[in-house]
């Protein structure tokens, strides 16, 4: 395999909110290689501590698990201090197991009566050939100390206060009556302000794959050592596959949160988007939906949320996750039963 690099670059932004055609001007501060082993992720920041994922393929243009044949690379998480922006620096990393990747990491400074300190959430994803025998969910550390992170606790994603023969999940760990920990994609943390600490997590299609819980699942981590499920959304059944596209999924992909940890927005690729109300987190309920025609022509994809309040404005910020847009299409003149003009990716 060739040689590559992937960078954390940190740049400075000076915004003058004026007259249309006034300047913005951005500069460079800092960037590091975090040790030229590339394949770095996602990011989160807490204080001037920085989380980075592991484990996008190069020149793949994708993750490198379940959605791609690549097999997995060996990955690790990187901690990188931050107080001197010029001069990043990795202090510690954090192993990842083998036949898995970072999928996505959050950050939370918290303060709750089981645990205040800098809370750091690992999802973990399977790669391809990895086996369903690996250990995944989510992981918790506490990065108080970047230089010395310590985990706290896992969520057993689809395992917990599951029975061992209820999941094809793999052998349960040694000594354990549970299944291993399903794969989980994305991951954000938010404290309420009755104190309570949420960790949102997904895991795309497991509603439609009726698993033991739905898309989203909302886990307490109050006290990180010990993650509880308490909800998830939505229940069992929701369909897979659409009509928009060439890659035509319904699932959930990330989630955004707004107003405290109250409120949540869901993308659900060509299923559009959930607006849920988290009120009462054991208890999701949906306020809103906003769906994509059913458009052969339409991708849809959407994969990533921002909720926001812009005065009386409850807005959510929602981005496609594009695949292969239908543009381009065959004609086909027989057998009769296939004649006629069909995208391109269906053959």
């Amino acid at each position: 395999m060739p040689a590559f690099r992937s960078y954390l670059t940190i740049l400075s932004a000076t915004v003058i909110l004026a007259a249309p055609g006034s300047a913005q001007t951005m500069r460079l501060v800092g960037r590091s290689d975090l040790g030229g082993k590339g394949l770095n992720g996602a990011v989160a920041v807490v204080g001037t501590t920085a989380i980075v994922g592991a484990g996008m393929m190069p020149a793949a243009g994708v993750h490198a698990h379940f959605y791609n044949p690549y097999p997995c690379p060996a990955v690790a998480v990187k901690v990188v201090d931050l107080s001197q922006p010029s001069e990043p620096r990795v202090v510690a990393t954090i192993p990842v197991p083998a036949g898995v990747v970072a999928q996505d990491v959050a950050a939370l400074r918290v303060k709750s009566p089981a645990f205040t300190g800098d809370l750091a959430a690992i999802a973990l994803a399977m790669c391809s050939g990895a086996g369903s025998g690996v250990e995944r969910g989510v992981a918790y550390y506490d990065i108080t100390n970047p230089a010395s992170p310590q985990l706290l606790g896992r969520y057993q994603a689809d395992s917990d206060n599951v029975k061992p023969a209820d999941l094809p999940c793999g052998p349960a760990p040694t000594g354990a009556d549970d299944r291993c920990a399903a794969s989980q994609h994305s991951v954000t943390l938010v404290q309420r302000t009755d104190g309570r600490v949420l960790s949102l997590s997904v895991e795309p299609g497991a509603s439609a794959s009726k698993f033991p819980s739905g898309d989203l699942r909302v886990v307490d981590v109050t006290d990180p050592r010990h993650p509880r499920q308490i909800s998830s959304f939505p229940p069992a059944g929701e369909p897979i596959f659409s009509s928009n596209g060439c890659r035509p999924f319904r699932a959930a992909h990330s989630v955004g949160t707004g107003r405290g940890g109250t409120v949540a927005v869901l993308p659900f690729y060509d299923g559009g988007f959930f607006v849920l109300d988290l009120t009462q987190p054991e208890a999701p309920a949906t306020i809103g939906r906003f769906e994509l025609a059913a458009d052969r022509g339409l991708e849809g994809n959407f994969g990533y949320a921002a909720y926001a309040d812009l005065g009386s404005r409850h807005l959510a910020l929602v981005s496609e996750q594009d695949w292969i847009a239908p543009k381009t299409t065959l004609r086909i003149e027989r057998p009769a039963a296939l004649a006629g003009s069909r995208p391109a990716c269906e053959a």
